[in-house]
């Protein structure tokens, strides 16, 4: 049991996934977030920040379903940001940050000098209608759900569908690499003079890696070191 444990912690994959049952009729957008399929309520003054150097200010907001960034250009209209890799962060309003990695957006919710923590959510869409017998009707793919989705904000459906958003956790290193947070990989971006201390930290405190506020508090430590 006590080897079960130990390989858990070390391989934990830091992601949870919540189940959500749409009714007919009723708004995807609710299942998703407070702020619906967006990560804002609104688009928000932002300042966007590339690798060599230059800033601009627009307002910007975070799609969560279809994970790109989008912004007001000066005609008004609404675009998704091109040339990712040039992109260092992305400040919007005054405590959300996003960075780009691994064909990724991220969301920066801890970081120190060498590592941020960032967290990601992922939805995926089921199709929950029922046959007269009470049984799940397979007619309607996924991806025509996310099409739905996708196209409008606020969508009402004539049927139950099942929304499966999980949220997952990375640590980001200084190249822009993302990686699983957990303890094998936190392990491989620091000294190895200091990993006795940070695995007793790990254990005295038995961090959870499914928590954000244990990541937080593990980085935070590492910080330290």
């Amino acid at each position: 049991m006590l080897v079960a444990f130990i390989f858990t912690a070390f391989f934990a994959t830091a992601q949870k996934t919540e189940r959500t049952i749409v009714k007919a009729g009723d708004d995807i957008g609710q299942a998703i977030s407070p702020t619906g399929h967006y990560r804002f309520a609104e688009f928000t003054e932002g300042t966007v920040t590339m690798r060599y150097g230059s800033k601009s200010k627009t307002r910007f907001n975070y799609h969560i379903c279809n994970g790109e960034m989008q912004f007001i250009d000066a005609k008004g209209d609404t675009l998704s940001i091109s040339a990712t890799e040039y992109i260092d962060n992305i400040s919007i309003g005054e405590n959300a940050k996003f960075v780009f990695a691994d064909k990724f957006y991220h969301e920066i919710v801890g970081e120190t000098p060498a590592i941020k923590l960032g967290k990601r959510i992922r939805v995926n869409l089921e199709n929950d209608r029922k046959t007269g017998h009470g049984k799940s009707d397979p007619s309607g793919s996924q991806m025509q759900l996310n099409n739905v989705v996708l196209a409008e904000r606020t969508v009402a459906l004539s049927y139950d569908i099942e929304v499966l958003k999980t949220t997952s956790y990375y640590w980001i290193d200084s190249e822009f690499r993302a990686m699983p947070a957990n303890k094998k990989n936190l392990l491989k971006l620091v000294e190895k003079d200091r990993q006795a201390k940070l695995q007793s930290f790990i254990e005295q405190n038995k961090t959870n890696f499914d928590s954000e506020e244990d990541l937080r508090k593990l980085l935070g430590f590492a910080a330290t070191l």
